[in-house]
């Protein structure tokens, strides 16, 4: 919703969370009172995957499953981040500045010239779509698809990065601790091993709700898969990967015994710091990601 094709509903919430959360959570359910949907499998990627645990906590009895691509907001923001932003270089220490004051990536698209704008989206396209199969897409028509989704139409519902997000997109209602609270049977969590959501936050909720479940409390199942050679866009990085993850989370019973943390690979915090690490992000100097 205010994405893209869909429809672009005027943003009148600014940057609150209770009110950027009832724009989609209502427009959800509305949807699917429409479709005369009783129960649904629910999948959000990204920031979506911070929306649809919203409408989970709002309407978990309308929830079969929920399915969590790279969730944005897991973690809080760290204390000293703040501090540390001082100390970053002038343009991330601008972006995320702007972010903190309601401007999104999107507004910048809307008001560069057309060429200057198209050049940032290609760039765009081929960094997200640099772990595509050969021949599964057209970095044209998807350099195309980033330019213009973000830049026609009124704005809308982007205001939701700022609204649930502190700058560097760390949650303001963290779902790390959210999760464990949904009255929803099942929690799917799906990340990729290069992602910059770090699955080892995934991992913690699971083993917090295990023990809370040997402890006699009412807590949901939670499994977690890492998939290997995915970032932060799975789908398109490696689609059959994460299809055969995506069959593995919806055929899952609920009471399966299997392990349900992820396996995480040994040296995995070194991949958040250091120079591997986008320059964007090297000044935050943490063992962890979001």
């Amino acid at each position: 919703l205010g994405w893209y094709l869909s429809g672009h509903p005027r943003w009148e919430s600014g940057a609150s969370v209770e009110g950027a959360e009832h724009f989609f959570t209502e427009s959800l359910e509305a949807w699917r009172k429409e479709r005369n949907f009783e129960r649904i499998d629910l999948l959000g990627h990204s920031i979506g995957g911070n929306i649809a645990s919203t409408y989970a906590e709002r309407y978990p009895q309308r929830v079969r499953s929920l399915l969590l691509l790279s969730p944005a907001g897991m973690p809080g923001e760290p204390v000293d981040y703040r501090q540390k932003m001082r100390s970053a270089p002038w343009t991330p220490w601008l972006i995320l500045t702007l972010w903190g004051r309601g401007w999104t990536p999107h507004y910048a698209l809307k008001i560069l010239p057309k060429a200057r704008g198209q050049g940032i989206a290609a760039r765009m396209a081929m960094r997200w779509g640099r772990g595509v199969p050969e021949g599964w897409l057209d970095m044209g028509a998807f350099a195309d698809y980033i330019y213009f989704g973000w830049s026609e139409g009124a704005e809308s519902g982007e205001h939701a990065l700022g609204a649930l997000l502190h700058p560097g997109a760390w949650g303001k209602r963290p779902l790390a601790e959210r999760l464990l609270r949904l009255k929803v049977p099942r929690v799917e969590l799906i990340y990729g091993d290069k992602d910059w959501m770090d699955v080892r936050h995934g991992n913690a909720a699971t083993d917090a709700a295990e023990r809370g479940s040997k402890s006699g409390g009412n807590y949901p199942a939670i499994f977690v898969q890492l998939l290997e050679g995915a970032g932060h866009y799975a789908h398109l990085e490696q689609p059959e990967s994460f299809c055969a993850a995506l069959q593995t989370a919806l055929n899952r019973p609920t009471k399966c015994t299997s392990a349900r943390a992820a396996p995480v690979p040994e040296g995995f915090g070194d991949r958040f710091s250091g120079p591997t690490v986008p320059i964007w992000r090297q000044w935050e100097n943490y063992q962890f990601g979001r």
